[in-house]
């Protein structure tokens, strides 16, 4: 757990400097780094995700890599179709930090101005982020995709935010995510899961699952 406190702060630097050279601007926060940030998720994540708004400035990816190549190692950079994909290095820190950024925009999604921090760090970073709402329907995407346990974590935290966030869900959409949970071994909880999670909620979702998600649904 002293490692994953030092990985936040670690985000935390990261998207200062991202702020203080203009580099946040063009892009939105989400993902479950970003749940946590910005929306006090109780659990840790080691990835910052980031959307396109509507189109980036001409020379923003060069301008991004010069940045990070400046304060660190850059251990993988890939300019993809849809995504750009870079991982960082901290000089005294072995734990690598991957960014990505999905270029793709689609449909209009629901976006809000919100507050970056962390118990961890000093700083604060105010950006643009997608809305609790909008976090829950692409949560819900990425769990009927991944089948990963962290997602249906994620989902349940903000249920407990915000019940009404269920009307979201329609009724085959409600059935599937429950026949995902239903799989979800003992070994999931303990170790998966356990492993993002402080002790008191790691001992709770070890012994009892989803409650709040089963009640729900």
């Amino acid at each position: 757990m002293p490692d994953l406190k030092r990985h936040e702060e670690f985000e935390m630097e990261l998207l200062d400097l991202l702020s203080k050279n203009n580099l946040l601007t063009p892009l939105i926060f989400g993902g479950g780094t970003c749940l946590r940030l910005c929306y006090g998720l109780d659990r840790y994540s080691v990835d910052l995700d980031f959307w396109i708004k509507k189109e980036i400035p001409s020379g923003y990816f060069s301008k991004m890599k010069e940045v990070l190549g400046r304060h660190y190692k850059i251990t993988d950079h890939h300019e993809k179709h849809f995504s750009l994909l870079t991982e960082i290095k901290k000089e005294g820190y072995d734990r690598k930090l991957k960014l990505e950024i999905r270029k793709e925009t689609g449909k209009p999604k629901e976006t809000g101005l919100n507050i970056a921090f962390s118990p961890h760090s000093t700083k604060q970073i105010r950006l643009v982020t997608f809305t609790l709402k909008q976090m829950f329907i692409n949560k819900v995407g990425a769990l009927s995709d991944r089948k990963e346990i962290r997602d249906a974590y994620d989902l349940e935290f903000m249920l407990k935010k915000d019940r009404n966030l269920t009307k979201e869900l329609s009724g085959k959409q409600k059935t599937g995510l429950k026949e995902i949970i239903s799989h979800f071994s003992k070994k999931d909880y303990t170790v998966k899961l356990g492993s993002l999670l402080e002790a008191g909620e790691r001992k709770f979702y070890s012994a009892n699952g989803f409650v709040t998600l089963k009640n729900l649904f």
